[in-house]
C-alpha cells in the first residue's frame, strides 16, 4: 500500500508521509506518523462533513495498522539477521580457533616428529660409529696379529737356523771327536750296512789306511762273520783319507765315510727346519 494518501472529500486535506530510511544496525525502528491536517474551523459533530472525517479517520487507522505490521516484519528481519550475524560471527572465530588449534598441532607434531627423527638419526650415527670404530679396531687388530705372527716366524727361522747351525757345527765337532777318539763308531756303522742289506752275500769294505788296521783287527766283531754263506773281505785304499769308508755289495756300493754322513745329517736336519 502506497504512503501517500489523496483526498476527494471536501473539507479534508492530506499530505504525503515523510520518507524515512531504515537503518540495519538499529534494533527498534520509529518510521514518522502519518499527520492529518484539518483546517481551522473545525467541522461541526454530526454534520455531513463529521461524516466523511469520520471516513478519513478510519483510512489513517488503517495506514497506520499496515505500519505496524511492516515495523513486526522488519523487527522480525532484523532479529533474524542479527541472529544469523552473530552465528557467522562464532562459527568464524570457532574456525579460527580449529584453525590455530591445528596449527599448532601441526607445529608440534612437526616438532615431535623432527625431535624423532633427530633422535633416530643420531642414533643411527652413533651405531655407524660405533660400526666404523669396530671396524677400525678389527682392521688394526688382524694388522697387528699378522704382523706379530711374521715376526715371530722370522725369529722362528731366524732360531731354527742358528739351532741347525750350532747343531751342525756340534755334529761336525762330534763326529770329529768321535771319529779320531772311538774307532768302535766305524765298526757299529759297518754292521748296521751288513744287517740290512739281507739280499747280498759278499761285502768288499774299503777303508783308508789310518783305518785299516783297527777295522782288520776287529774283524769277528763285523755282523755275518761267523756266517759261512757270506764273503767279508776288507781292503785298504789309498784314494780314502781318514775316518772315509766304502762297502760294496750285491746291491751296490754304500758310503760310510764320516764326512758324506755328517753332510747327510745337516742336510737332513735343514729339510726337517723347514717344513
Amino acid at each position: 500500500m502506497s504512503n501517500i494518501f489523496k483526498s476527494g472529500i471536501p473539507g479534508v486535506r492530506t499530505v504525503s508521509q515523510e520518507p524515512f530510511v531504515i537503518d540495519v544496525n538499529s534494533r527498534v525502528i520509529e518510521p514518522p506518523k502519518p499527520r492529518v491536517i484539518r483546517p481551522k474551523n473545525d467541522v461541526p459533530e454530526g454534520s455531513a462533513e463529521a461524516g466523511d472525517t469520520f471516513e478519513a479517520g478510519i483510512t489513517e487507522m488503517a495506514a497506520t495498522i499496515n505500519l505496524e505490521e511492516h515495523k513486526e516484519l522488519l523487527d522480525d528481519a532484523m532479529e533474524k539477521a542479527k541472529l544469523l550475524q552473530d552465528d557467522a560471527r562464532e562459527r568464524a572465530q570457532k574456525i579460527l580457533e580449529d584453525a590455530k588449534a591445528d596449527a599448532e598441532a601441526i607445529r608440534k607434531a612437526a616438532q615431535e616428529e623432527g625431535f624423532a627423527k633427530g633422535l633416530e638419526d643420531g642414533n643411527m650415527e652413533a651405531m655407524r660409529r660405533a660400526d666404523e670404530y669396530l671396524e677400525k679396531i678389527s682392521r688394526e687388530r688382524d694388522q697387528a696379529l699378522a704382523q706379530a705372527r711374521e715376526e715371530m716366524m722370522e725369529n722362528i727361522t731366524d732360531t731354527e737356523e742358528q739351532i741347525v747351525d750350532v747343531a751342525c757345527k756340534l755334529i761336525q765337532k762330534l763326529t770329529g771327536i768321535l771319529v779320531d777318539d772311538y774307532k768302535p763308531v766305524m765298526i757299529y756303522m759297518i754292521n748296521q750296512v751288513l744287517n740290512e742289506d739281507e739280499d747280498s752275500r759278499k761285502f768288499v769294505i774299503r777303508v783308508s789306511e789310518e783305518n785299516y788296521t783297527y777295522i782288520a783287527d776287529n774283524a769277528d766283531r763285523l755282523s755275518g762273520a761267523a756266517n759261512p754263506g757270506i764273503t767279508i773281505e776288507i781292503f785298504s785304499d789309498t784314494k780314502l783319507q781318514k775316518g772315509q769308508c766304502q762297502i760294496e755289495s750285491d746291491t751296490g756300493i754304500v758310503d760310510l765315510s764320516m764326512d758324506v754322513q755328517v753332510r747327510n745329517l745337516i742336510t737332513a736336519i735343514k729339510l726337517l727346519s723347514t717344513q
